[in-house]
């Protein structure tokens, strides 16, 4: 599951999953079992923004 998520998905997330899918299994026991094997999720980046920063298209740009 963890792998399938391409590394992104840390306990909170695989343990959503697992419950979803009817398996039994608890929140500490994830964590610890991914402790174990040495598994961690991929925390989102905050603050990262892509683009322009919302300049219009050719702004501040010098003409040739």
């Amino acid at each position: 599951m963890h792998a399938a998520s391409g590394g992104n998905y840390g306990s909170p997330r695989v343990h959503a999953v697992l419950k979803r899918e009817g398996v039994h299994v608890g929140r500490k026991r994830v964590e610890r079992l991914m402790r174990e094997a040495d598994i961690t999720g991929v925390s989102p980046r905050r603050g990262v923004r892509r683009g322009r920063g919302g300049r219009a298209r050719g702004a501040g740009r010098q003409p040739p």
